[in-house]
């Protein structure tokens, strides 16, 4: 015996079979907002309504079970491609849905292989949290879980073993709750899936909203050129409700039936049973989300040398640019430093400072000018001779020779003294410039001659060449 379980939104249900005959069923009532779209939204609820349903059916749960999973979340697309290998296609599925997930490590995929005249695979992808959720909820329920299958692909190959589908255009509706999956078959190949949310509160509304979406598929169906549909199918509702909706339909061109998915068992199965009793239909070809799980982390696992690679290359390019980074810190901290002295030099205080030490600087250098000045005056004045006192005493009183000096003249620049002088004696201007050579004071005196008498008083001049720099 096999089971099955699917969890809508207001149940789980659970159907037992051998092969396509359905043996039992039962479900577990779920309150409001634990599942949505496939996903598991209130984890610890649903894992009490699992151990609430294998308390009531132990038996039900003695071996693995096959879980079959159906929402938006659940990703599904036609892809074209040549023949490839299955790492190649899965690969290729990855890429076609890159997109949809922040990253290729999350996508848990799958594909089903199509008719070679398609040309293309029916690609499966599903977020790993998404499957991880379902597979950990079930382990702390103690319900050992074989496989978990898409629904999608099961209603696919429900619909594959029923002749009135392979031929001509039709519509296939799967109601469950409040939700509607739509698929679209051209002669048995599927060709359009799309997801309707119904709205209403009574039978009948809700019954209209459905009826109502026949406009969309044959708008669809002519603008693609698929030809016209004639028949809409519909599983989920029971016979009486599809013939009201064929009564009130407007589309008189399209037939409006109930598809029977109860299998061949002598339990009649509850229409809202059809997601379980599809299980039925899927083969070890078809996808497994949880196979594909485990063939996500060898996927992750075979990415890890090259990750391992990166980071090599990652160090080697920081331990080479490290020397780079230091002295690029460093002269962040000398500009910073650079930053604070010229904050520091352009303040008031030190501007106010600066004034003052330039106009001592201007005073200073003048003060150096008046000093040199000074300096090369006295050095002038040291390297001249000096007619003081001693040399006049000698001149004009104490040389003892009969002479008056008359005039007496000092050249500071040539250092020559002119003496004009008079006498009464001839001789006596010999015996003066003789005395007088005697003198450390001069070192020479030239004798100009006589320039006049008065009587017996005869006047001359002398010029004496005093010693470099006299005497003090």
């Amino acid at each position: 015996m096999n089971v099955s379980i699917y969890i809508s939104a207001e149940q789980i249900q659970a159907v037992e079979h051998e092969g396509k005959k359905a043996v039992s069923y039962t479900a577990q009532p779920l309150p409001e907002g634990v599942m949505y779209n496939g996903t598991i939204i209130d984890h610890s609820i649903l894992l009490e309504a699992l151990n609430a349903m294998k308390r009531k059916n132990p038996s039900l749960f003695t071996g693995k079970v096959t879980l079959v999973v159906d929402g938006s979340s659940l990703l599904n697309r036609k892809i074209s491609s040549p023949r490839l290998s299955r790492k190649q296609y899965l690969n290729l599925i990855r890429d076609d849905f890159a997109d949809s997930f922040e990253s290729s490590d999350e996508i848990v995929c799958g594909y089903s292989s199509l008719p070679a005249s398609e040309g293309a695979i029916l690609g499966f992808a599903a977020n790993r949290a998404q499957v991880d959720s379902y597979t950990s909820v079930f382990a702390e329920a103690g319900i050992a879980l074989g496989s978990i299958r898409v629904g999608t692909e099961a209603l696919l190959g429900f619909v594959s073993e029923k002749p009135e589908l392979q031929k001509g255009v039709a519509a296939v509706n799967v109601i469950d709750g409040m939700t509607m999956l739509t698929a679209i078959f051209v002669n048995g190949s599927n060709v359009f899936m799309s997801r309707t949310r119904l709205y209403g509160e009574a039978a009948q509304e809700k019954l209209t909203y459905i009826l109502d979406n026949l406009n969309g598929l044959m708008q669809f169906t002519q603008s693609q050129k698929l030809g016209s549909l004639t028949h809409s199918y519909y599983v989920g509702i029971g016979a009486s409700e599809v013939a009201y909706m064929q009564q009130q339909s407007p589309h008189e061109g399209i037939t409006l039936c109930a598809l029977a998915v109860q299998g061949r068992g002598e339990q009649a199965m509850p229409i809202e049973a059809h997601f379980c009793l599809f299980a039925a239909y899927l083969g070890r070809g078809n996808v497994d989300l949880i196979a594909a799980r485990r063939e996500l982390d060898k996927y992750i696992k075979s990415k890890g040398p090259k990750k391992a690679w990166l980071i090599f290359l990652i160090v080697y390019i920081f331990v080479l640019s490290a020397p780079a980074v230091y002295f690029l810190a460093q002269s962040v901290v000398l500009r910073n430093d650079i930053d604070d002295i010229n904050a520091f030099l352009s303040s008031a205080e030190v501007q106010r400072a600066l004034t003052e030490i330039e106009t001592l600087r201007v005073e200073t250098i003048a003060l150096n000018e008046i000093s040199t000045q000074a300096e090369n005056v006295f050095a002038w004045q040291r390297s001249l001779p000096i007619a003081n006192a001693v040399l006049l005493d000698e001149v004009i009183f104490d040389h003892g020779v009969d002479v008056v000096a008359r005039e007496f003249n000092f050249n500071d620049r040539t250092g020559v003294v002119r003496l004009t002088a008079s006498c009464t004696d001839s001789k006596a201007p010999n015996d003066f410039i003789e005395t007088l050579l005697k003198s450390p004071l001069v070192s020479d005196i030239r004798y100009q001659g006589f320039t006049g008498s008065t009587g017996e008083t005869f006047t001359f001049t002398v010029d004496i060449y005093l010693n470099g720099g006299g005497m003090k």
